[in-house]
């Protein structure tokens, strides 16, 4: 399968947007990625994670969203999230999340 490419001329930006509950009640948070306009990705959940927890805040959805969007200028395909990214963005995460993230730095860091 082709993976999509993303030129760095094209427009990219990320929006951020309220995740609901069964009831319609805000739950968390989440982003999407528009490029030149049209919706490329819907993200309501913490990427790269497993799960189906949303960022706490707003401002953590969108500081996630903006590391997506320049990531895709950068590199010019789907952005890759790792889980030091929310360690070095200052994303709050659930406790049993925050676990697991830890973990993989730790593992990270030790193959260094």
């Amino acid at each position: 399968m082709h993976e999509p490419s993303f030129p760095s001329t094209q427009n990219i930006e990320a929006k951020t947007f309220p995740v609901t509950d069964d009831a319609g009640k805000t739950s968390g948070w989440g982003y999407d990625l528009y490029v030149d306009g049209k919706r490329s990705i819907h993200q309501p959940i913490f990427p790269g994670l497993r799960g189906n927890s949303s960022f706490q805040s707003e401002e953590d959805a969108m500081k996630m969203g903006q590391l997506a969007a320049n990531r895709m200028k950068t590199t010019g395909s789907l952005p890759t999230v790792v889980p030091n990214d929310f360690d070095i963005l200052g994303i709050k995460l659930p406790p049993d999340l925050q676990h697991i993230v830890d973990s993989l730095v730790t593992a990270e860091k030790t193959k260094k």
